[in-house]
């Protein structure tokens, strides 16, 4: 069901209304069946996103957390959200937690060049473009693939996105320019 929802979210043939309203819909159903689905939860996120909906968006990245407490990337979500609401502490809070999670999995596990890159973009969204490049500088490429070399290239030229959703949240974008170049 709640690929379904993805699936009707991004069919170009129907109209963006439409689109949105049955996505809604499906995901919705979905979460009924099984209401700690975390894919599920962030599409039904991303569609209160788009709506420029904070108080739910925030609602759903709790239910998010809720399910995979010990996840950075959802702490470092949420952070982000509430930087942009204007919340800064509890920001700071949230991006803190994210950091510390972050450092203990690839002090503990080792390189992973996923976690990695996760890491460094968090560093960038909070504001540490400067820790953030020096994360991916710091990867050795000789010991990665192809595909991941094409990312990092993709990471260092990217538009800010930091900056785009500052932009998206005070409606000077739409929504499907947030990742445009």
């Amino acid at each position: 069901m709640a690929q379904r929802a993805v699936e009707v979210y991004v069919n170009p043939f129907l109209d963006e209304q439409v689109r949105y309203d049955s996505s809604m819909v499906l995901i919705d159903e979905a979460l009924e069946l099984y209401p700690e689905n975390l894919n599920a939860l962030g599409h039904r996120l991303m569609l209160f996103q788009q709506k420029r909906d904070i108080n739910e968006v925030l609602s759903i990245a709790d239910q998010m957390i809720a399910v995979s407490p010990e996840s950075p990337l959802l702490l470092g979500q949420k952070a982000f959200m509430l930087e942009l609401n204007g919340d800064l502490r509890e920001s700071r809070n949230y991006y803190d937690q994210a950091f510390r999670l972050y450092e203990k999995y690839l002090k503990e596990g080792g390189f992973n060049f996923n976690l990695t890159v996760e890491y460094a973009d968090l560093l960038k969204t909070s504001g540490d473009s400067v820790k953030a490049r020096k994360t991916l500088e710091a990867i050795d490429t000789t010991k990665i693939e192809d595909i991941q070399k094409d990312l990092l290239r993709y990471l260092r030229q990217r538009p800010d996105y930091r900056e785009r959703m500052r932009k998206f949240w005070d409606g000077e974008i739409e929504f499907d320019q947030i990742e445009m170049d």
